[in-house]
């Protein structure tokens, strides 16, 4: 060959770099249980096998090695996939694709383009089934202690995936926990922001099954300011969420409630998580309201807005409070703002209104004709009258509501009406220490109301003082509220009598 005629070997270094990359040709490459050590972190027993490598056609590869560290048992890591990389049209495809780490088996395959310049990737995955509670351990991954034991026995998921342009996106994605599935999409918007966007759907979770066991001894919490103001990771998460999205629930379980085809819209965004509208169906009735949390600042701020509708109370509240207290029928609305990191923080800054309209139902562990009735003997200085306590008041209506500040809530217009005896009050209810402190009034009513809008007749007036706990109320007759009543009785017995003897007296004051 002449020095004229210029060969690809004499070609500048320019020339060169603006020719695309070109695979060796390689038989291929076989390492047998050899050691690599890295940072601190050994493996062992690695084994690496490479396929003939050449343009165009799938090279077979597999990879094996046990990783030893510090304090773990050796976890074990295996591969195979077969890779078709075209440098020229900077294409690459990665099928039959398969990692083993542990009793975790991932398989799927990778297709791209623009891989050197502008990757755009795109794929299908599936994770067959694993129990976490043996996979977490292997990992170095501290298990958490459930309330049910079984829990976390089944993981899988799988779907088809897309990246390119500092994005990426999750189609047909299907995640298993347990007994519970989640079906949806969800897509990054921006990698560096992690803005993000969902539609999901889950058929069924018991979030309770899920939380540590009750703690029978627990220690005393650190004050509230103290906790409050310093913070946690969850709250700097919730200032970095950028989130927008719509989920579904058939059957969701949570603090002991059991609801059915919730559905919520979520928006969170430079630290206000906003869930609205918020739909359920639960014990008979519906749920319908909005919660924003917002933190921003170093304590946290809650507001609840939420209307139970036609509830069958006896269950909730057996089910949410582990109470019997009230049963019945009801509208329950519940207008609340809190600011505070625990939830006696946020019991004791609570501000608002709570309302409740209860029909055809009980009061369970008071019985106020039996009150009433001995109030009436201690009256008319009788014996104790026959018969004994039921522990239970039956109404056909139960009408309150409830101011809520510094973990109070006082109430001005109790009303309870069933056959024959309505009863008014007001008093307070501490959330805190659960005391009750109430001064009611019960009325014999001569019938029943009729519910044409006339007052029925009164026969007697009995005050009487409701206090104790929530959970054991006492009743007592109010002796300063009988006196009062008593005298005003005499007024009214008297008061032709008294009016004419006061006429009379001015009379002789002015002269006339």
């Amino acid at each position: 060959m002449g020095w004229g005629a210029a060969s690809p070997a004499a070609a500048t270094p320019a020339q060169r770099s603006s020719q695309p990359a070109r695979l060796p040709d390689l038989a291929g490459i076989d390492v047998k249980d050899s050691r690599f050590t890295y940072a601190g972190t050994i493996a062992n027993k690695l084994n690496l096998s490479l396929g003939h490598v050449t343009p165009d056609k799938p090279i077979p590869a597999s990879l094996s090695l046990e990783l030893d560290r510090a304090g773990s048992p050796p976890l074990p890591i295996s591969s195979k996939f077969e890779l078709t990389f075209d440098p020229d049209q900077q294409t690459l495809n990665l099928a039959n694709f398969m990692l083993q780490v542990s009793d975790a088996k991932l398989a799927g395959q990778v297709s791209g383009t623009h891989v050197l310049d502008a990757p755009a990737l795109q794929g299908q995955f599936k994770l067959e089934p694993v129990s976490l509670r043996e996979l977490m351990p292997h990992l170095g991954m501290t298990l958490p202690v459930t309330r049910d034991p079984k829990a976390l026995s089944k993981f899988a998921l799988g779907g088809a995936f897309k990246y390119g342009q500092n994005a990426a996106k999750f189609d047909v994605l299907t995640v298993e926990l347990d007994d519970s599935k989640l079906q949806g999409s969800a897509a990054v918007e921006n990698l560096d922001t992690l803005q993000s966007t969902f539609e999901l759907s889950l058929d069924r979770i018991d979030v309770d099954r899920y939380l540590p066991p009750p703690q029978t001894n627990q220690k005393a919490a650190p004050p509230p300011a103290a906790h409050e103001a310093k913070g946690g990771t969850s709250d700097s998460a919730l200032r970095t969420l950028d989130t927008k999205g719509a989920f579904t629930i058939g059957s969701l379980k949570v603090s002991g409630l059991t609801l059915t085809s919730v559905k919520l819209g979520l928006l969170a965004k430079d630290g206000v998580m906003h869930l609205a509208p918020i739909s359920a169906k639960l014990y008979g009735g519906d749920a319908a309201g909005e919660l924003t949390l917002d933190s921003r600042e170093a304590i946290p701020a809650l507001k609840i807005d939420e209307t139970l509708s036609n509830v069958d109370l006896a269950p909730l509240l057996k089910d949410f409070a582990k109470s019997d207290r009230l049963s019945g029928h009801g509208n329950v609305t519940i207008n609340v703002a809190a600011r505070g990191a625990d939830g006696d923080a946020i019991t004791r800054s609570m501000v608002g209104r709570v309302t409740a309209n209860v029909t055809n139902g009980a009061v369970q562990g008071l019985d106020l004709w039996f009150e009433v009735n001995r109030a009436m003997a201690l009256i008319q200085k009788q014996g104790l009258p026959p018969g004994k306590d039921s522990g239970r008041t039956e109404f056909q209506t139960f009408k309150t509501s409830a101011d809520l500040a510094d973990g109070v809530a006082t109430t001005k217009d109790l009303a309870i009406a069933s056959q024959n005896l309505q009863i008014s009050g007001k008093g307070t209810s501490n959330l805190i220490s659960k005391a009750i402190d109430y001064q009611v009034l019960a009325s014999i009513l001569k019938s029943a109301p009729t519910g044409k809008g006339a007052p029925a007749a009164s026969l007697a007036q009995i005050p009487l003082s409701i206090s104790g706990t929530m959970s054991s109320p006492s009743v007592r007759p109010d002796l300063e509220g009988m006196a009062k009543a008593r005298l005003q009785q005499e007024l009214d017995k008297h008061k032709d009598e008294l009016k004419q003897k006061a006429q009379e007296q001015l009379k002789g004051l002015f002269g006339h």
